[in-house]
């Protein structure tokens, strides 16, 4: 009714005008504090919003303003990630790139976030594309923090992709334009980088060190997305040089954590892992959680794979270790369970039943 009475009175193009600018500014407040101490509040905020964020960029669209969409959309990513919609934020972002006029600066950004939106749906050619153009826009305007960004960003698509030795190069290339002070927030990320592509070129000495410092600067700056991430990469160096109990003690803390921060596709990342390090030691439990981390990626579109850390696929390994009869059991009750539940059987049966502590 209000909306009808609006439009009759001429007044709904200017209301809805200040309703886009106030919730581009509610999202430019909330949006970078999604990897942050205080994702979860700022998680909680923006979800009661989803409809009013939509609503400004429903105007942002259909009045051609893509200055002010992409604003809204590049701080706005995190959140469709978190939620598991990464496919409505894609959409948004694909419609508000191709619209005329976008300044150079915006469109890189534009890009940026909708490459980190492929390689969570484990897409990447098509972010490493994203991300491509992004490095052309951000260098002509002589941006170096964010190409900084951008290579970090490619060297985390290449390593993931399959090529460990470009995406060392890359992760050395965005370390080279760091200031002196090492730049904390970014260094850490490219640490990371650096350390996925040499743990992926099978130099796992050599990795440690780095995952520890990158997680050490994650700590520093409050990034919770980013430790998640790093426990996840140390106890996978810890599975490759043979210390199977701690690595999946550690993978157990990561997801206690990811639990703690609301984000789904990362939740399922590592729950998967966690099934993987845990099939040796509890084949059906292990089967029974990757089959739930299936049914959830069909329903989030996609997610990152655990094939690139060298791991077996949890539910092929198990099923080679139980009779046939257990695996249709196990796969039977994965089928049912929800993230929720899976992560709570993976914590009580693991925690539990799986000798990590000693």
């Amino acid at each position: 009714f209000a909306r009808v009475e609006l439009d009759a009175s001429g007044e709904m193009d200017s209301d809805a005008r200040v309703h886009a600018s106030y919730f581009a500014r509610v999202v430019g407040d909330y949006g970078p504090l999604l990897t942050t101490v205080r994702q979860s509040e700022a998680l909680a905020v923006l979800t009661a919003e989803l409809d009013n964020i939509r609503e400004a960029l429903r105007f942002a669209v259909d009045t051609a303003q893509p200055d002010l969409g992409i604003e809204i959309a590049d701080h706005s990513w995190r959140l469709w990630e978190s939620l598991g919609q990464a496919d409505e934020g894609k959409q948004w972002l694909r419609i508000l790139l191709q619209t005329a006029g976008v300044p150079d600066g915006l469109r890189a950004r534009g890009l940026s976030a909708l490459a980190g939106l492929l390689y969570w749906q484990a897409d990447y050619k098509a972010a490493w594309r994203a991300y491509e153009e992004s490095l052309g826009l951000f260098r002509s305007l002589k941006d170096k923090k964010s190409e900084a960004y951008t290579l970090f960003s490619m060297s985390m698509t290449a390593t993931w992709d399959g090529d460990g030795e470009r995406g060392e190069q890359l992760a050395t290339d965005a370390l080279e334009l760091l200031p002196s002070d090492g730049a904390a927030d970014i260094g850490g990320l490219i640490l990371m980088a650096k350390a996925w592509a040499v743990q992926r070129l099978g130099r796992f000495a050599e990795a440690r060190p780095l995952w520890d410092e990158a997680l050490a600067r994650a700590r520093q700056v409050g990034d919770a997305h980013l430790a998640i991430t790093q426990l996840v990469g140390i106890a996978v160096n810890e599975f490759h040089i043979g210390d199977e109990r701690a690595a999946l003690a550690i993978a157990l803390d990561a997801l206690d954590e990811a639990l703690s921060i609301h984000n789904v596709p990362l939740t399922t990342w590592v729950l998967e892992v966690v099934a993987s390090l845990a099939t040796p030691r509890a084949p059906l439990v292990a089967l029974s959680l990757a089959t739930a981390v299936a049914e959830q990626q069909r329903a989030i579109g996609g997610g990152m794979p655990v094939g690139p850390l060298d791991m077996e696929d949890a539910a092929a390994a198990a099923r080679a270790m139980i009779s046939a009869e257990d695996a249709d059991r196990a796969t039977e009750l994965g089928e049912q369970m929800d993230l929720s539940r899976a992560c709570a059987d993976a914590r009580e049966c693991l925690r539990d039943r799986v000798d990590v502590g000693d």
